[in-house]
């Protein structure tokens, strides 16, 4: 005979309710193992996503291996956490998807062979005209590139 004590009453559990919560706290853990390894999260959400799911799996792992009768705590809030987390990871990588979609946007298009303007920051990569070394026409005010400009006499 198996008793549960949830947070609010004492009560007898079948073998199958306690086989269901055995595996509702193991699928729980790797949902959240599965999640903590998603992109998108901060460090310190994976690392508690982690750290929660290594928990619920020890404890899945030691009723169903170890445990040989007595009582058992039932945790409403380990059915909750994934949940939660979940929609944190989604909110996440929508926002991150947003933030890449803006990133984007803002960029401005880029004339062909490399003409126009780089954004604030950065240089625009083209090919520059090489210098011409010779005499340029001099007759009407033209200099060639890379000479200085002679005053007119």
């Amino acid at each position: 005979m198996i008793f549960a004590q949830p947070a609010l009453a004492l009560g007898e559990m079948s073998d199958s309710t306690f086989l269901a919560y055995v595996g509702a706290l193991a699928f729980s853990g790797l949902l959240l193992l599965i999640v903590a390894a998603l992109p998108g999260q901060s460090v310190g959400a994976r690392l508690l996503s982690v750290v929660i799911a290594l928990a619920m799996l020890g404890y899945a792992f030691y009723l169903f291996f170890i445990f040989d009768g007595g009582e058992v705590r039932i945790f409403f809030y380990v059915f909750i956490v994934p949940v939660l987390v979940v929609i944190n990871a989604i909110k996440a990588f929508a926002a991150r998807r947003k933030a890449k979609q803006e990133a984007a946007a803002a960029v401005p298009q880029q004339a062909a062979f490399g003409g126009g303007a780089a954004p604030q920051g950065y240089q625009a990569q083209g090919f520059q005209a090489p210098e011409y070394q010779g005499q340029g026409y001099q007759g009407q005010g033209y200099q060639a590139q890379g000479q200085p400009q002679q005053p007119n006499q």
